[in-house]
């Protein structure tokens, strides 16, 4: 009834609508109205009938992939369940096979946490792809005679007056050791820099305190990491106080950074202002001064540095080249990027590359032999899921949700291992920082690239290691399957035997170089230097007081019981002296030669002989202005008899002695041309060499440490025994042999934890025919043979091709080194021998635990 009142009363307002329009606009102008609104309509219709269609399509779309959503969970849900049922019904081979993956992925996310850490150096810096340091070359008559990023303050000044392509410049010095003095309290920082002013604005360095602009600008100011703030003034608020460093000089305390970080290779424990430099004596600051500073410039954006050195020579040439080419010397520069000095242009850079690819074969390589493993033992088992396999055929499974199965086991066991990996890193963590002497956390660089690289490294290593079994069981034919028919399993024996090939070959690779570096180290230490090193203590001389003293001082050391001799020089012989430009005789042009100042007691302090002439005496005034060379120098000048030569630097002087080569630098590098000299710059030396005797040694250091005091009661005694700073060079050597050895041990251990199992599943497979043979009257010893022959030729052949690895990988290492020993055959066999022996012991468990089985019982079995 409600409708029907509706329906008239719309019917009424409608004709009362229409008659009002009429007598306003016509019938002619209603006709037109309803005629656009029929047109409308058709059009609203049509829109319409679209409309309804394309939500029809939108349904029947959201209603597939409901369904296909449905399915993929149901059938994720299935193939997860059948995993963890097939991996509970195996639980010793499968915790066997966690704990190698486990092993292999914690080794590769550590060696991978170390890369990542090697690869940041430098990059932290926000401008970092502008930034680039200044290197220099040394020609002489067009030869390469140095190359170094050491030069003179001026060419970075220069270079942004003269380049428009420079936005700005940095220099600061190499390292000084200097003692900061507060209330009379001595404190040694070995990590101190002049720094211009726009140090902290040009790199990321953070303060805590300061203006960066500002806190280095002004003469005698200094800024002080937090560590160096904290170890000298303790809890109290440094900014403002005021420092002695050296023996008069004040300096004012303008601010504080943060420790740089450790991927920096720009280190420092304080920074000075560069322009005290300027106000001091004598510090030949101009083009002509000493090189003892680094350099960095920041080119404007999208500047290339190709378009600056393209402008090097003629600027070389305006400032400095054509002042030294009459003496056929000559400079020539380069740009080195910042984010390229770690592993191209620093001093340790040889070895950090070679250590970067080094552990990044290795982690390639442990992971290979994890996956190695997880195959093996899931091929080894493919006999007993070949009936599962027929049946899910039978019922219509396609080879494809097959092969989407086994995939999956395999990423979920490696989602298992991954998470023990983890675990193991966490615990590993320290130990391992500590053997690389690396402040690395595990998680500080964890950001969103890092979380998807792990995510991608457990899909890479799952799909990588459940690839071949998914396919190979994803093949057998139901009928043959379901009859126990199975393939004859040569192709199958043969890819395992390829692969214990490949597991042990790598693992024994590792075991022979780990040896061999051991060797070399051993070398090293043992090599004749040509000079006595042990029981020399060695004394730094960092007051000018003491140094003006020396004579006295040595007179006081000698008659400290124990003492057996002292002397004086400007440096020890153990990592390099300075060099310097000479004229020897005969030549016009000057050669760059290597330089030590030494008291006429040095030689004998290092029982250093002297082959001809004579060595320094006071008896001879002359000898202040005279030399001696060594037999390289000699040798390269062609002086068979070096005795009366001059060599001239300022003035003349003449060579009275010839002395044996000694070594004086790393025993990276062969023995340089050398001259010594009697009368050192400034006429004072810098450190003070004591030969003790041995015996009661902590008395003797007392008293050497009283005499000490009586020179300089304020500064600190600090000393150092010559030979352990000998072994101290080669520590980082020892460090990477360390890890090696780790590394090394590990391999073999997850290559044996797949032989275990494998040889576990053999067993199992030969059951009967063990028993047979048993009951035909073989004996234990046979059952062992039957077992281990096979294995021992495998390993064997994974030697063969060890040694030949082992060999160019070893040669390429030794190269590094001027003095190397030989390669010992020792090591070759002693490699081989373990991995045998390992291998027995792995498979004799496995093989007497069947021989001792009862054989009726194997025969009785189905």
């Amino acid at each position: 009834m409600f409708y029907g009142v509706e329906q008239m009363k719309n019917k009424l307002l409608e004709s009362l609508l229409q008659r009002l329009l009429e007598e306003k606009y016509g019938e002619a102008f209603i006709g037109d109205i309803h005629e656009v609104f029929m047109e409308r309509a058709a059009v609203y219709g049509r829109i319409s009938a679209r409309l309804w269609l394309w939500g029809q399509v939108l349904v029947s779309l959201v209603s597939l992939i409901k369904r296909q959503v449905y399915w993929s969970v149901t059938m994720f849900k299935s193939y997860f369940l059948m995993a963890f049922r097939n991996l509970q019904k195996h639980l010793s081979y499968t915790l066997i096979s966690i704990l190698g993956l486990a092993l292999g992925l914690s080794a590769a996310i550590l060696i991978l946490n170390y890369l990542q850490f090697e690869m940041s150096y430098d990059r932290f810096h926000k401008d970092a792809d502008n930034i680039y340091r200044v290197c220099i070359r040394h020609l002489k008559e067009g030869d390469l005679e140095s190359e170094s990023h050491i030069f003179t303050p001026p060419i970075g000044e220069d270079m942004k007056k003269d380049f428009p392509e420079v936005e700005d410049f940095v220099r600061f010095s190499q390292f000084k050791t200097l003692y900061m003095n507060i209330d009379n309290t001595a404190y040694k920082e070995m990590g101190i820099r002049y720094a211009s002013s726009g140090f902290f604005q040009m790199f990321s360095f953070k303060l805590k305190v300061g203006d960066p602009a500002e806190i280095l600008k002004t003469p005698y100011s200094v800024v002080l990491t937090e560590s160096t703030a904290l170890r000298i003034f303790g809890t109290k608020d440094p900014l403002g106080a005021t420092i002695q460093i050296g023996e008069e000089e004040l300096y004012q305390v303008t601010g504080i950074a943060e420790d740089p970080p450790p991927n920096s290779t720009i280190q420092y424990s304080s920074l000075i202002s560069f322009s005290t430099l300027y106000l001091r004596k004598g510090m030949h600051m101009g083009w002509n001064g000493g090189n003892q500073y680094i350099t960095h410039v920041k080119l404007r954006e999208g500047t290339h540095p190709a378009a600056v050195e393209a402008k090097f020579p003629a600027f070389l040439w305006t400032y400095i080249n054509e002042t030294i080419a009459p003496f056929g010397w000559k400079y020539e520069a380069y740009l080195q990027p910042v984010k390229k000095i770690h592993f191209h242009y620093d001093a340790s850079s040889r070895t950090a590359l070679t250590n970067f690819y080094t552990f990044s074969a290795i982690a390639v390589f442990i992971l290979i032999i994890a996956c190695i493993n997880f195959v093996n033992l899931t091929t080894a088992r493919a006999a007993r899921r070949a009936r599962e396999v027929g049946l899910r055929k039978v019922v219509g499974a396609h080879r494809g949700n097959l092969i989407r199965q086994f995939l999956g086991e395999s990423v979920a066991m490696v989602t298992l291992a991954f998470i023990a990996g983890i675990g193991l890193v966490v615990v590993l963590a320290p130990t391992y920082n500590q053997l690389l002497n690396k402040d690395m956390s595990i998680f500080s660089n964890l950001n969103l690239w890092s979380i998807l690289g792990l995510a991608g490294l457990i899909l890479v290593v799952g799909i990588a290691s459940g690839l071949y079994p998914a396919f190979y069981l994803s093949s057998f034919q139901p009928v043959k399957t379901l009859k126990g028919i199975g393939d004859s399993g040569r192709g199958k024996k043969t890819f395992q035997n390829a692969l214990v090939i490949f597991q042990f070959a790598i693992s024994v690779t590792l075991i022979i170089c780990t040896l061999l570096i051991r060797n070399q180290l051993s070398f090293i230490k043992k090599v004749e230097l040509g000079y006595d090193k042990e029981n020399i203590v060695v004394v730094p001389i960092v007051d000018n007081q003491m140094r003006a003293k020396s004579s006295e001082m040595r007179s006081r050391l000698l008659s400290v019981r124990g003492v057996v001799q002292v002397s004086a020089s400007s440096a020890v012989p153990y990592r390099g002296f300075t060099s310097n430009g000479y004229v020897p005789e005969g030549r016009t042009k000057s050669i760059m030669i290597h330089a030590l100042d030494v008291d006429e007691y040095f030689l004998e302090t290092f029982d250093i002989k002297v082959i001809r002439g004579r060595n320094f005496s006071q008896d001879f005034a002359t000898d202040r202005d005279a030399l001696l060379i060594n037999e390289t120098l000699a040798r390269q000048l062609g002086w068979d008899n070096p005795i009366g030569k001059i060599i001239h630097r300022n003035e003349d002087r003449q060579v009275i002695g010839l002395v044996q080569d000694f070594k004086f630098d790393t025993l990276h590098d062969e023995v340089a041309p050398l001259l010594i000299t009697n009368n050192p710059w400034g006429n004072r030396f810098n450190v003070i060499s004591i030969k003790v005797a041995s015996d009661d040694l902590r008395a003797t250091m007392a008293g050497i440490e009283k005499v000490y005091k009586e020179f300089s009661p304020l500064i600190p005694f600090e000393y150092f025994f010559l030979d352990a700073a000998f072994d101290q060079l080669y520590r980082s050597e020892e460090r990477f042999n360390s890890i090696f050895l780790y590394f090394s041990i590990l391999a073999i251990a997850i290559a044996l934890l797949g032989l275990f199992s494998l040889s576990a599943y053999s067993a199992q497979q030969k059951a009967k025919e063990i028993g047979i043979r048993k009951v035909l009257g073989a004996s234990t010893a046979n059952i062992l043979s039957l077992f281990s022959k096979e294995v021992i030729g495998l390993i064997l052949i994974a030697n063969v091709v060890a040694w030949a690895a082992a060999f160019y990988i070893i040669n390429r290492w030794l190269l590094n080194f001027a003095y190397r020993g030989s390669l010992s055959l020792t090591a070759f066999l002693l490699a081989t021998a373990g991995s045998v022996l390992a291998a027995l012991a792995t498979i004799s468990f496995q093989s007497l635990k069947a021989a001792f089985r009862n054989p009726v019982d194997e025969l009785r079995s189905e």
